[in-house]
């Protein structure tokens, strides 16, 4: 195999308009050629690639920006064991920064942030959920329409059902 980080190229394998197409050459290389794609197909293209490079090099390892350094987000088990310390289990997102990030975030200037700590809450509900058999709700809080998320357990679910039905003989 060609070691290409030595020659500091890249090789780029990927299908437009089922056309198996690789390229291979420095990065700046590549992405002029992707731009001339982007033309030529009027917009932007989409790539799903396996890009090979040799051995990875430091200066292409993804490094954390300031802000992703200044934030860690919390694992899904630390989600999971402070929400079980709950009362219903219950939270919403503010809560959550407070606790784990020690300061609010804004979802516009942090997109990247707010959605991971969004995806681990959506797993760690998940989890509860199939520990617990029960099931979260949203429900907007009077402040801002601040969505607040509360467990509700299956027994809970199903009385509510049906103390809130009619009966069919009345």
């Amino acid at each position: 195999m060609e070691n290409y980080s030595q020659k500091n190229e890249i090789k780029l394998k990927f299908k437009i308009a089922d056309r198996d197409i690789e390229l291979t050459g420095t990065k700046q290389d590549v992405l002029d050629t992707v731009r001339e794609l982007e033309k030529m197909y009027g917009g932007t293209v989409n790539l799903s690639a396996n890009v090979a490079i040799g051995q990875p090099s430091k200066e292409r390892r993804r490094t954390k920006t300031a802000k992703e350094h200044q934030f860690e987000i919390p694992s899904v088990d630390q989600l999971v064991a402070y929400l079980l310390t709950k009362d219903k289990y219950a939270y919403d997102i503010f809560e959550i920064e407070d606790v784990f990030l020690k300061q609010r975030i804004s979802a516009r200037d942090n997109q990247t942030i707010y959605r991971k700590l969004s995806a681990a809450l959506e797993k760690a509900r998940h989890r509860i959920e199939m520990m617990k058999q029960g099931k979260y709700e949203q429900q907007l809080t009077s402040s801002k329409n601040l969505k607040k998320y509360v467990f509700k357990s299956i027994v809970q679910t199903l009385t509510q059902t049906y103390n809130g039905k009619t009966s069919p003989t009345s």
